[in-house]
Order: C-alpha cells, then structure tokens, then sequence
C-alpha cells in the first residue's frame, strides 16, 4: 500500500511540518490517506503530515491540514528544507 521512502521537514510561516510524496490514488482516497498519515506520525511525533502528490495536471495536490496547505500552494519554493531517508 504505501512506499514511503522519503519525507521533507519544512518549515514556513511559523508552521514546521512533514511533506511525504504518496501516490496519487492515495490522496484521493480519505481512508487510505488518513492511514498513511497515521503510520508516518510515528516516524514524525508531534508534526503536521501533509501528504503530496503529482496531480494528473502535474500540478502538486496536498493531503493534510488546511492551513498548511494553503500556505504550500501560496510559497511553492519553501526553503530550506531537510531531506530524512525513513527506515
């Protein structure tokens, strides 16, 4: 289901969150992305978890919190940020 091998820290506007990069169908499913979000808060205690996507546009779509969302989609170059490799 999920091959979730890296996820990026950022932080912007006061807000310190995770981006993931998921599958597409995972994001358009509610059930599966909020199971997904719920394995990656292990890994990520205490932050946000915004999963992405490459839209069928090829434009990002975002999974997660609304205003970090609307923030990424606002500042689509968010710097710096940090690369983890998940075990």
């Amino acid at each position: 289901m999920l091959n979730m091998t890296n996820g990026v820290v950022a932080e912007e506007d006061g807000y310190k969150f995770v981006i993931v990069p998921v599958k597409y169908q995972i994001i358009r499913n509610k059930p599966e992305a909020e199971k997904a979000r719920e394995k990656l808060s292990i890994e990520y205690p205490g932050m946000p978890i915004i999963l992405m996507a490459m839209g069928v546009n090829g434009i990002p779509e975002y999974y997660g919190q609304e205003e970090i969302i609307n923030c990424l989609k606002n500042n689509p170059a968010l710097s710096p940020w940090k690369l983890y490799k998940l075990k």
